[in-house]
């Protein structure tokens, strides 16, 4: 069927109509002309709501441990975290996992340990993942479990205090800590992933970049997604590109390797040049032959190397590995690149990766500051010197740490958010916010042109009569993915059918 867009803001091209039909965009321009292409098409007066090409997700995870998971997201004191515990033990678990918690939204203003929750959990094995997903929370039982599973793997990751494990882990520890937690069902996994999948289409995002995809999960990933139309590309784990590269088990969707050269500011574990204000200077989680021995794995599946690095230090160093190897371009990706002070972005300028970013981080990491300190708060989220310096940026949520819904990204882009009083010079334009968003280093561009495939949003309001933060209320009326219509929105429905 043809369908007729018109009364329509046309996101960075001239006219007032598009005519969608074969799955493609067969024109764009102003009605009169329009109209003549599109005779016995459906013909819908949006009244000057705005059309965008459809957006992408370049940095995300799929939490299948959530299936069966405590949400502590917007736990305000720890009496709350047992509230939720005491719950989840009268629920019957047999095993509890939660996420969310962050001690900077407690009133007690210090991480939980595990004498604040053993009384509430007992002999239940419990597993509390902090919001950034680099710190995590186990009681005594799970410790044990953790020691006598994992040994000495795990020791440099466990947090002492008076000499004994308080039951903080980090970094590695966590993901030792998460292969002891029971995975749901293959059949509620792949229930997860089509509720993932259908609320990503309601935003208008076509395309996303999974992260740290295990081979088990990659399978499960494509039967899932069969037959909807979220395009979906992975970086796998170093252990899944072995086992996919000594096996010869390629596949298309897999885009590159997912590895970390460090950690989270929230966690203090990004690795910095100079220490915190509370001391330490986080953890390196990478060295030039470990980079090296990923980049060839990479390589050796035809794709990327994405690189996590976030502090300083961590992006001084890939910087420093990567001229030392010779390599450069889009062969090589740095998720977050969150601290870049000049010298930072002239390195990675010479490099020209692609930067993948996650500008709600402007918002949840509102304490910023006080963690690192005023001056370099100035260069945390640097986008605007970043796109200065010629270097492409992605947009992403990093779900689940921040929400899946890009218009709170790209608002915060704009805004600046929390850090505004920092960094406000660092502010976005409408446009380049959203176009961080029209593309990810997988599946390339998606535009509105003539003869291309059908990829659009149809949004709720005129992008050219909102402010920046305002980007933040709007939703899609109308998602087109590969030709496809993926969401209809309440307001629309009746004007297509």
């Amino acid at each position: 069927m043809r369908l007729l867009l018109t009364n329509v803001e046309v996101f960075g091209e001239e006219g007032d109509s598009i005519l969608v039909g074969k799955g493609k965009i067969l024109s764009i321009g102003y009605e009169d002309r329009v109209r003549k292409e599109g005779l016995g098409g459906k013909t819908i007066d949006l009244g000057g709501s705005t059309v965008i090409p459809s957006l992408h997700d370049s940095h995300a995870h799929i939490p299948v441990l959530a299936v069966n998971s405590v949400e502590l997201k917007g736990v305000t004191s720890l009496e709350g975290l047992r509230v939720k515990l005491v719950r989840a033990v009268r629920s019957g678990n047999k095993f509890i996992y939660g996420r969310g918690w962050d001690e900077r939204a407690f009133r007690e203003r210090r991480r939980p340990t595990r004498w604040d929750i053993d009384d509430v959990t007992g002999d239940i094995p419990t597993v509390l993942v902090r919001v950034c997903g680099h710190v995590a929370l186990l009681n005594t039982k799970a410790l044990n479990q953790l020691l006598n599973t994992y040994g000495d793997r795990i020791r440099d990751f466990i947090e002492l205090e008076d000499g004994k494990p308080n039951g903080l882990v980090y970094e590695d520890g966590v993901d030792y800590a998460l292969k002891l937690i029971p995975k749901p069902s293959e059949t509620e996994i792949e229930d997860f992933i089509r509720k993932y999948a259908a609320e990503y289409l309601s935003y208008g995002v076509t395309h996303i970049n999974v992260m740290s995809v295990d081979y088990e999960l990659l399978r499960i990933l494509k039967k899932a997604l069969n037959g909807i139309p979220l395009n979906a590309g992975v970086y796998v784990t170093p252990e899944a590109a072995e086992l996919i590269a000594d096996k010869g088990l390629m596949d298309p969707m897999i885009c590159g390797v997912k590895v970390f050269a460090d950690g989270s500011f929230g966690g203090r574990t990004a690795f910095l040049r100079e220490p915190y204000k509370e001391g330490g200077r986080g953890v390196q989680l990478l060295n030039l032959s470990s980079f090296k021995n990923y980049f060839e794995l990479a390589s050796s599946l035809g794709g990327q190397l994405a690189v996590h690095a976030i502090g300083d230090g961590a992006i001084e160093n890939v910087v420093s590995y990567s001229r030392s190897l010779g390599i450069n371009g889009h062969r090589l990706r740095i998720e977050h690149a969150s601290l870049t002070q000049p010298d930072i972005i002239e390195g990675l300028a010479s490099l020209n990766p692609h930067v993948v970013v996650q500008p709600h981080f402007l918002v949840s990491d509102w304490w910023l500051a006080d963690v690192i300190g005023p001056e370099r708060a100035r260069w945390g989220y640097a986008f605007r010197s970043l796109t200065e310096a010629g270097l492409s940026l992605y947009g992403s949520s990093d779900f689940p740490v921040e929400p899946k819904d890009p218009y709170l990204s790209i608002s915060a882009a704009v805004s600046r958010g929390m850090l505004q009083k920092y960094s406000y010079s660092e502010a976005l334009t409408k446009e380049q916010a959203f176009s961080m968003y029209f593309r990810d280093p997988c599946f390339g561009v998606s535009m509105l042109k003539g003869g291309r495939r059908a990829d659009l949003v149809v949004l709720n309001n005129s992008l050219s009569a909102l402010h920046g933060y305002d980007v933040s209320a709007v939703k899609p009326l109308l998602v087109v993915s590969s030709g496809r219509i993926a969401y209809i929105g309440n307001d629309i429905l009746s004007k297509l059918f």
